[in-house]
Protein backbone atom coordinates (compact mmCIF):
# COMPACT_ATOMS: atom_id res chain seq x y z
CA UNK A 1 0.00 0.00 0.00
CA UNK A 2 0.83 3.77 -0.67
CA UNK A 3 1.18 4.63 3.35
CA UNK A 4 3.45 1.76 4.03
CA UNK A 5 5.79 2.50 1.06
CA UNK A 6 6.02 5.90 2.70
CA UNK A 7 6.49 4.75 6.55
CA UNK A 8 8.50 2.03 5.58
CA UNK A 9 11.24 4.53 3.30
CA UNK A 10 11.42 6.70 6.45
CA UNK A 11 11.95 4.29 9.05
CA UNK A 12 15.28 1.85 10.39
CA UNK A 13 15.70 -0.28 12.48
CA UNK A 14 19.62 -1.17 13.71
CA UNK A 15 20.70 -1.11 10.02
CA UNK A 16 22.88 1.82 9.12
CA UNK A 17 21.32 4.21 6.41
CA UNK A 18 22.49 7.06 3.99
CA UNK A 19 20.56 10.06 6.47
CA UNK A 20 19.30 9.26 9.92
CA UNK A 21 15.70 7.69 10.39
CA UNK A 22 13.64 7.01 13.17
CA UNK A 23 12.88 3.25 14.01
CA UNK A 24 9.21 4.12 15.26
CA UNK A 25 7.48 7.30 12.33
CA UNK A 26 4.41 9.15 12.87
CA UNK A 27 1.57 9.03 10.72
CA UNK A 28 2.51 12.38 9.87
CA UNK A 29 4.49 11.34 7.46
CA UNK A 30 1.88 10.35 5.15
CA UNK A 31 0.48 13.53 4.48
CA UNK A 32 3.44 15.34 4.64
CA UNK A 33 4.12 12.88 1.93
CA UNK A 34 1.43 13.77 0.17
CA UNK A 35 2.08 17.81 -0.20
CA UNK A 36 0.73 18.86 3.01
CA UNK A 37 3.17 21.22 4.08
CA UNK A 38 1.36 21.85 7.47
CA UNK A 39 1.96 18.09 8.43
CA UNK A 40 5.48 18.50 7.48
CA UNK A 41 6.35 21.61 9.43
CA UNK A 42 5.59 19.27 12.59
CA UNK A 43 7.83 16.35 11.72
CA UNK A 44 11.07 18.39 12.49
CA UNK A 45 9.44 18.70 16.59
CA UNK A 46 8.36 15.12 16.37
CA UNK A 47 12.33 14.03 15.22
CA UNK A 48 13.57 16.14 18.20
CA UNK A 49 11.20 14.97 20.78
CA UNK A 50 11.18 11.42 20.18
CA UNK A 51 14.74 10.07 18.85
CA UNK A 52 16.63 13.21 19.72
CA UNK A 53 17.37 14.65 16.10
CA UNK A 54 20.35 17.04 15.61
CA UNK A 55 19.62 19.87 12.91
CA UNK A 56 21.34 18.20 10.52
CA UNK A 57 20.02 14.86 11.21
CA UNK A 58 16.52 16.85 10.32
CA UNK A 59 18.16 18.16 7.17
CA UNK A 60 18.52 14.89 5.69
CA UNK A 61 15.40 13.29 6.85
CA UNK A 62 13.42 16.28 5.08
CA UNK A 63 15.41 15.86 2.18
CA UNK A 64 14.42 12.36 1.77
CA UNK A 65 10.71 12.46 2.90
CA UNK A 66 10.54 15.58 0.19
CA UNK A 67 12.01 12.62 -2.33
CA UNK A 68 9.11 10.34 -1.23
CA UNK A 69 6.66 13.17 -1.67
CA UNK A 70 8.25 13.47 -5.34
CA UNK A 71 7.42 10.22 -5.76
CA UNK A 72 4.26 10.62 -4.58
CA UNK A 73 3.29 13.04 -7.04
CA UNK A 74 4.00 11.14 -9.65
CA UNK A 75 1.26 8.07 -8.85
CA UNK A 76 -1.23 8.34 -11.34
CA UNK A 77 -4.80 8.75 -10.82
CA UNK A 78 -5.74 5.76 -12.29
CA UNK A 79 -3.08 3.78 -10.30
CA UNK A 80 -4.51 5.23 -6.96
CA UNK A 81 -8.24 3.65 -7.73
CA UNK A 82 -6.58 0.40 -8.33
CA UNK A 83 -8.00 -0.51 -4.45
CA UNK A 84 -10.36 0.89 -2.45
CA UNK A 85 -7.32 1.04 -0.19
CA UNK A 86 -5.57 3.29 -1.97
CA UNK A 87 -8.43 5.54 -2.79
CA UNK A 88 -9.23 5.86 0.25
CA UNK A 89 -5.93 7.84 0.86
CA UNK A 90 -6.16 9.82 -2.77
CA UNK A 91 -9.28 11.37 -0.78
CA UNK A 92 -7.66 12.17 2.07
CA UNK A 93 -5.15 13.93 0.48
CA UNK A 94 -7.30 16.38 -1.02
CA UNK A 95 -8.03 17.68 2.67
CA UNK A 96 -4.56 18.98 3.97
CA UNK A 97 -4.19 22.09 1.25
CA UNK A 98 -4.19 25.87 1.89
CA UNK A 99 -7.71 27.30 1.26
CA UNK A 100 -7.46 30.58 -0.69
CA UNK A 101 -9.44 33.37 -0.36
CA UNK A 102 -12.27 31.97 -2.04
CA UNK A 103 -13.18 29.89 0.97
CA UNK A 104 -14.72 30.59 3.88
CA UNK A 105 -12.58 32.53 6.83
CA UNK A 106 -12.76 29.61 8.92
CA UNK A 107 -11.46 27.63 6.38
CA UNK A 108 -8.32 30.08 5.88
CA UNK A 109 -6.95 30.18 9.37
CA UNK A 110 -3.62 28.03 10.76
CA UNK A 111 -5.90 26.50 13.33
CA UNK A 112 -8.40 24.98 10.36
CA UNK A 113 -4.71 23.20 8.68
CA UNK A 114 -4.38 21.25 12.12
CA UNK A 115 -8.17 20.04 11.83
CA UNK A 116 -7.52 19.13 8.56
CA UNK A 117 -4.70 17.05 9.96
CA UNK A 118 -7.15 15.39 12.34
CA UNK A 119 -9.67 14.54 10.21
CA UNK A 120 -6.84 12.67 7.84
CA UNK A 121 -5.19 10.65 10.91
CA UNK A 122 -8.80 9.73 12.22
CA UNK A 123 -10.03 8.49 9.09
CA UNK A 124 -6.54 6.67 8.46
CA UNK A 125 -6.77 5.33 11.45
CA UNK A 126 -10.56 4.23 10.36
CA UNK A 127 -8.83 2.81 6.83
CA UNK A 128 -6.05 0.58 8.82
CA UNK A 129 -8.73 -0.94 11.18
CA UNK A 130 -10.08 -4.54 10.41
CA UNK A 131 -13.24 -4.12 11.93
CA UNK A 132 -15.95 -2.19 10.44
CA UNK A 133 -18.71 -0.64 13.82
CA UNK A 134 -22.15 -0.48 13.49
CA UNK A 135 -24.71 1.29 15.88
CA UNK A 136 -27.90 0.51 15.91
CA UNK A 137 -30.65 3.79 15.62
CA UNK A 138 -33.12 4.02 17.42
CA UNK A 139 -36.28 6.69 14.86
CA UNK A 140 -39.44 7.99 16.39
CA UNK A 141 -41.66 9.85 13.95
CA UNK A 142 -44.17 13.13 15.28
CA UNK A 143 -47.19 12.77 15.42
CA UNK A 144 -50.02 14.69 13.30
CA UNK A 145 -52.11 17.75 14.55
CA UNK A 146 -51.47 20.19 17.30
CA UNK A 147 -52.13 23.71 17.43
CA UNK A 148 -51.30 26.15 14.27
CA UNK A 149 -47.77 27.84 14.65
CA UNK A 150 -45.86 30.17 12.09
CA UNK A 151 -43.60 28.71 9.76
CA UNK A 152 -40.43 29.24 11.40
CA UNK A 153 -37.67 30.56 8.80
CA UNK A 154 -35.62 28.39 6.82
CA UNK A 155 -32.88 26.39 8.86
CA UNK A 156 -29.50 27.31 6.23
CA UNK A 157 -26.52 24.60 6.88
CA UNK A 158 -23.73 24.46 5.10
CA UNK A 159 -21.45 22.18 3.16
CA UNK A 160 -18.01 22.56 3.74
CA UNK A 161 -16.93 23.40 0.23
CA UNK A 162 -13.77 21.18 -0.78
CA UNK A 163 -14.74 20.74 -4.35
CA UNK A 164 -11.22 18.45 -4.85
CA UNK A 165 -12.07 16.30 -1.70
CA UNK A 166 -15.57 15.87 -3.39
CA UNK A 167 -14.95 15.62 -6.74
CA UNK A 168 -12.32 12.30 -5.67
CA UNK A 169 -14.81 10.86 -3.03
CA UNK A 170 -17.52 11.00 -5.65
CA UNK A 171 -15.11 9.29 -8.02
CA UNK A 172 -14.01 6.40 -4.83
CA UNK A 173 -18.07 5.95 -4.80
CA UNK A 174 -18.39 4.92 -8.44
CA UNK A 175 -15.36 2.60 -7.81
CA UNK A 176 -17.06 0.93 -5.30
CA UNK A 177 -20.12 1.10 -7.52
CA UNK A 178 -18.22 -0.77 -10.45
CA UNK A 179 -16.40 -3.41 -8.06
CA UNK A 180 -20.07 -4.35 -6.22
CA UNK A 181 -21.29 -4.92 -9.68
CA UNK A 182 -18.69 -6.75 -11.55
CA UNK A 183 -17.77 -8.87 -8.16
CA UNK A 184 -21.80 -9.80 -7.31
CA UNK A 185 -21.36 -8.38 -4.41
CA UNK A 186 -24.18 -7.79 -1.76
CA UNK A 187 -26.69 -9.19 -4.58
CA UNK A 188 -28.82 -10.71 -1.12
CA UNK A 189 -29.27 -7.42 0.74
CA UNK A 190 -29.98 -3.97 0.09
CA UNK A 191 -26.17 -2.41 0.72
CA UNK A 192 -26.34 -1.69 -2.88
CA UNK A 193 -29.54 0.02 -2.50
CA UNK A 194 -27.53 2.40 -0.04
CA UNK A 195 -24.84 2.83 -1.93
CA UNK A 196 -26.73 4.13 -4.61
CA UNK A 197 -28.45 6.41 -2.51
CA UNK A 198 -25.22 7.69 -0.45
CA UNK A 199 -23.85 8.56 -4.15
CA UNK A 200 -26.79 10.47 -5.04
CA UNK A 201 -26.37 12.57 -1.44
CA UNK A 202 -22.93 12.82 -2.49
CA UNK A 203 -23.73 14.26 -5.47
CA UNK A 204 -26.53 16.90 -3.76
CA UNK A 205 -23.50 17.83 -1.15
CA UNK A 206 -20.89 18.45 -4.05
CA UNK A 207 -23.74 20.87 -6.07
CA UNK A 208 -24.43 23.25 -3.17
CA UNK A 209 -20.61 23.25 -1.96
CA UNK A 210 -20.36 24.65 -5.73
CA UNK A 211 -23.16 27.18 -5.10
CA UNK A 212 -21.38 28.53 -2.12
CA UNK A 213 -17.85 28.80 -3.81
CA UNK A 214 -19.41 31.02 -6.85
CA UNK A 215 -21.56 32.98 -4.62
CA UNK A 216 -25.01 31.34 -5.84
CA UNK A 217 -27.94 31.43 -4.09
CA UNK A 218 -28.67 28.56 -2.38
CA UNK A 219 -32.99 27.81 -2.87
CA UNK A 220 -34.83 27.25 -0.04
CA UNK A 221 -35.98 23.63 -1.34
CA UNK A 222 -32.48 22.93 -1.00
CA UNK A 223 -31.68 24.27 2.49
CA UNK A 224 -34.66 21.89 3.76
CA UNK A 225 -33.17 19.11 1.91
CA UNK A 226 -29.82 19.47 3.42
CA UNK A 227 -31.49 19.93 6.89
CA UNK A 228 -33.48 17.02 6.54
CA UNK A 229 -30.75 14.65 4.90
CA UNK A 230 -29.91 11.67 7.10
CA UNK A 231 -26.50 9.42 6.87
CA UNK A 232 -27.48 7.32 9.54
CA UNK A 233 -29.05 4.73 7.54
CA UNK A 234 -25.06 3.81 6.41
CA UNK A 235 -24.74 2.68 9.98
CA UNK A 236 -27.45 0.51 10.22
CA UNK A 237 -27.05 -2.99 10.68
CA UNK A 238 -28.68 -5.14 7.71
CA UNK A 239 -30.30 -7.44 10.24
CA UNK A 240 -32.21 -5.95 13.41
CA UNK A 241 -29.84 -6.62 16.75
CA UNK A 242 -30.72 -5.38 20.42
CA UNK A 243 -28.71 -2.30 21.56
CA UNK A 244 -26.27 -3.21 23.62
CA UNK A 245 -23.50 -0.83 26.04
CA UNK A 246 -21.75 -0.61 22.85
CA UNK A 247 -24.05 0.37 20.59
CA UNK A 248 -22.90 3.87 19.05
CA UNK A 249 -19.01 3.96 20.56
CA UNK A 250 -17.22 4.28 17.52
CA UNK A 251 -13.56 5.05 19.57
CA UNK A 252 -10.87 2.59 18.11
CA UNK A 253 -7.37 1.85 17.41
CA UNK A 254 -5.27 0.00 15.19
CA UNK A 255 -1.37 -0.53 14.88
CA UNK A 256 0.78 0.70 12.13
CA UNK A 257 4.63 0.19 13.20
CA UNK A 258 6.21 -2.86 15.44
CA UNK A 259 9.65 -1.06 16.51
CA UNK A 260 11.42 -4.05 17.17
CA UNK A 261 14.56 -1.40 18.41
CA UNK A 262 12.87 0.65 21.08
CA UNK A 263 10.51 -2.43 21.73
CA UNK A 264 7.20 -0.68 21.01
CA UNK A 265 4.16 -0.76 18.51
CA UNK A 266 2.66 2.90 16.96
CA UNK A 267 -1.40 2.95 17.29
CA UNK A 268 -3.32 5.15 15.59
CA UNK A 269 -6.84 5.73 17.43
CA UNK A 270 -10.12 8.48 17.57
CA UNK A 271 -12.19 8.88 20.78
CA UNK A 272 -15.30 11.15 20.77
CA UNK A 273 -15.87 12.81 18.19
CA UNK A 274 -15.18 17.11 18.36
CA UNK A 275 -18.33 19.63 18.17
CA UNK A 276 -17.08 21.75 15.52
CA UNK A 277 -18.85 25.71 15.14
CA UNK A 278 -17.91 27.76 12.49
CA UNK A 279 -18.84 31.35 11.09
CA UNK A 280 -19.88 31.30 7.70
CA UNK A 281 -21.19 34.09 5.69
CA UNK A 282 -22.30 32.55 1.98
CA UNK A 283 -25.43 33.96 0.24
CA UNK A 284 -25.88 36.88 2.53
CA UNK A 285 -26.92 35.04 5.66
CA UNK A 286 -23.96 35.52 8.81
CA UNK A 287 -24.46 32.53 11.19
CA UNK A 288 -23.03 29.97 13.45
CA UNK A 289 -22.87 26.47 11.73
CA UNK A 290 -22.20 23.11 13.35
CA UNK A 291 -20.87 19.82 13.04
CA UNK A 292 -18.72 16.90 13.77
CA UNK A 293 -14.77 16.54 13.64
CA UNK A 294 -12.39 13.52 14.16
CA UNK A 295 -10.57 13.76 17.70
CA UNK A 296 -7.74 11.64 16.76
CA UNK A 297 -4.40 10.52 18.91
CA UNK A 298 -1.48 8.61 18.46
CA UNK A 299 0.42 6.66 20.85
CA UNK A 300 3.07 4.12 21.65
CA UNK A 301 3.01 0.72 23.72
CA UNK A 302 5.29 -1.59 25.17
CA UNK A 303 5.58 -4.70 22.59
CA UNK A 304 4.72 -7.47 24.86
CA UNK A 305 0.80 -6.45 24.33
CA UNK A 306 -1.08 -5.25 21.82
CA UNK A 307 -3.67 -2.52 22.23
CA UNK A 308 -7.77 -3.90 21.54
CA UNK A 309 -10.80 -2.06 20.52
CA UNK A 310 -11.98 -3.52 24.29
CA UNK A 311 -8.85 -2.00 25.97
CA UNK A 312 -9.51 1.45 24.35
CA UNK A 313 -13.04 2.15 24.66
CA UNK A 314 -12.45 1.52 28.38
CA UNK A 315 -9.98 4.32 28.36
CA UNK A 316 -12.12 6.71 26.08
CA UNK A 317 -15.79 5.42 28.26
CA UNK A 318 -15.24 5.02 31.52
CA UNK A 319 -12.04 6.38 32.66
CA UNK A 320 -10.78 9.60 30.48
CA UNK A 321 -8.06 9.80 32.80
CA UNK A 322 -6.46 7.20 31.29
CA UNK A 323 -6.38 8.90 27.81
CA UNK A 324 -2.71 10.21 26.86
CA UNK A 325 -1.56 13.60 26.52
CA UNK A 326 -2.98 15.28 22.82
CA UNK A 327 0.00 14.83 20.44
CA UNK A 328 1.68 18.66 20.10
CA UNK A 329 0.74 18.78 16.45
CA UNK A 330 -2.68 19.41 17.74
CA UNK A 331 -2.01 22.35 20.49
CA UNK A 332 -4.12 25.23 18.23
CA UNK A 333 -7.04 23.28 18.33
CA UNK A 334 -6.96 22.97 22.05
CA UNK A 335 -8.12 25.69 24.96
CA UNK A 336 -5.48 25.21 27.99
Amino acid sequence: SYDAWILNDLTAGGEKTEVRLPSTPSALFIPAADGDSQARKYVPEFLKREFGFSPDDIIGFLTKLDQKKTDIAQVKEVDWFNSLGSSWLYVLSSLTHNYGPNYPLYMQATSFLDKQIQTFLGSYTELKHDTLLYAKQSYAEMGAGGDSRPIPPVVKGFVEPNLEFWHRFNNLLNRTDELYQANGLFTDSNAYDRLRQFKEMSLFFTSIAEKELKGEAVSDDEYETLRTTKLSFMAQPFEALDPSEKSGQTALIADIHTDALKGQILYEATTRPYLMLAVVADDGSPRVVVGLAYNHYELTDKIDRRLTDEDWQKSVYKDNNLLPEKNFWYDSLLIK
